[in-house]
């Protein structure tokens, strides 16, 4: 999956159903863009999660270890407790200190921001904690998540105009932030489109579905087996301006590691064929 590519932009949505790998596929493209782009800085709001969870997620991905131990410190005989008073073998050790390590190269560049961290003005908190990190790490480029659509609030009393009040204050504040910043949205599929997502799945608002500059949704095709791991996943890109490819990705998704890779044999995308990102 392409996330080194700094060629991200505009405004999007990431569609699917609950409990299917959507934080963890923005999480490691965030991570990635980041790692392989020195002027970019990578924005998590995590609206209904803590912060602390999603750096449990990103050390899961750089260790490799599996997520219940990563987060009991517990995984069987001849364990050595260290100073952090997590208790490991002496491999999984290694591997948590390595990967502790990695994650900390790039971490002054990523930025948590839980809603008890924004004020009133959701749309003027958004677009200022973006601009200020950016400014803090000399920045030029932003890759911004957002999870999810549904906990940024609306004064709206209808679903409907609560949907349109939350993707245009996105959308505003992507569009006033420049082009050299991509914002994606996760957003719920409706239940009876679990299975295989569309435009036309997206919860609620028509705004959904016409105002961003790409769509993807996300699927999964392992035979129907929910607790299989790994999972295979398709992002299936649904839309796309300027020229954004129209293509699929197979991903392989360990929930256990919290990791998601490209299936390289027959579903990779070749380096002309990438996509491109939507430009605002």
């Amino acid at each position: 999956f392409p996330s080194h590519d700094n060629r991200w932009r505009g405004f999007g949505i990431l569609l699917a159903k609950p409990n299917i790998g959507k934080t963890n596929l923005l999480l490691s493209i965030g991570r990635g863009i980041v790692e392989f782009n020195a002027d970019t800085v990578f924005v998590f709001f995590t609206l209904e999660m803590p912060s602390q969870e999603i750096l449990y997620r990103a050390l899961c991905q750089t260790t490799g270890l599996d997520y219940k131990r990563l987060r009991k410190g517990d995984d069987g005989p001849l364990l050595e407790r260290g100073e952090d008073r997590l208790q490991f073998t002496r491999q999984h050790r290694e591997q948590f200190e390595n990967g502790l390590a990695s994650l900390r190269k790039i971490g002054e560049r990523m930025h948590l921001v839980e809603r008890e961290d924004l004020g009133e003005n959701f749309a003027e908190s958004f677009e200022a904690k973006v601009r200020s990190f950016m400014v803090a790490k000399k920045a030029t480029r932003a890759f911004v998540a957002v999870d999810h659509l549904a906990k940024i609030p609306s004064d709206s009393t209808e679903s409907i105009a609560r949907d349109d009040d939350r993707v245009n204050a996105l959308l505003r504040a992507q569009r006033s932030l420049g082009e050299e910043c991509c914002v994606v949205a996760i957003s719920e599929a409706r239940k009876t489109d679990f299975a295989t997502p569309s435009m036309e799945s997206a919860k609620g608002s028509s705004e959904i579905s016409y105002s961003p500059d790409f769509m993807l949704s996300l699927k999964n095709e392992s035979d129907g087996v929910e607790d299989e791991d790994p999972r295979r996943l398709v992002v299936d890109i649904l839309k796309g301006r300027a020229g954004m490819s129209r293509e699929k990705i197979v991903l392989s998704y360990s929930w256990k590691e919290q990791k998601l890779e490209e299936e390289v044999e027959g579903s990779s995308l070749s380096p002309d064929k990438k996509p491109k990102g939507a430009k605002g």
